[in-house]
């Protein structure tokens, strides 16, 4: 029962972000969306930061499970093409991370670099595992382009998945 409120919380928390942003959305509110008692929140966050550090932390840890395992299969499909659409089902909430959470908080920078370090971190792997040349260059302009695409997706609300294959297809990735 614990495990189920826990992410009864966390749900509800990330519906809130989505519509309100990261300080309109309250504990109250995220209590109440998810049907439990204000003091069940502190049972398992200690605070709305560390509530929303925890929502970023699945986050990327369901990223970099498809991006391992692309690099256990070896498949560009799905570590450049499953990992982007996991990004791309999160953008509402990662939108909130990116303009206004990270502005606000040191915590928040130190947990975007964190990422964008392991993010690198494994398009190396896979490159080099592809025996791809220049392959530390490489991942930055990838990174680079994705996190572009990424921004595109949110600011826009433009489709940018083709974009993407079509940049993979010209470095011969896909």
């Amino acid at each position: 029962m614990g495990q189920s409120t826990r992410e009864k919380l966390l749900e509800a928390g990330k519906k809130l972000f989505a519509e309100k942003g990261y300080h309109r959305t309250t504990i109250e509110e995220i209590t109440k969306e998810a049907g439990v008692s204000h003091g069940t929140f502190y049972v398992y966050f200690k605070s709305k930061k560390e509530f929303f550090l925890v929502l970023l932390k699945e986050i990327r840890g369901l990223i970099l499970n498809s991006l391992n395992a692309g690099i256990k299969e070896k498949s560009p499909q799905r570590f450049f093409l499953e990992s982007f659409e996991k990004v791309l089902k999160e953008k509402e909430v990662i939108r909130i991370f990116f303009f206004e959470a990270m502005c606000s908080d040191k915590e928040f920078i130190d947990f975007y670099c964190e990422s964008r370090q392991l993010f690198i971190e494994k398009i190396e792997e896979f490159l080099k595992l592809l025996g791809k040349q220049d392959y530390r260059l490489y991942a930055r302009i990838i990174h680079g382009y994705a996190k572009y695409l990424f921004e595109e997706a949110i600011l826009t609300n433009r489709e940018v998945t083709e974009e993407w294959e079509n940049f993979l297809k010209h470095f011969s990735l896909l």
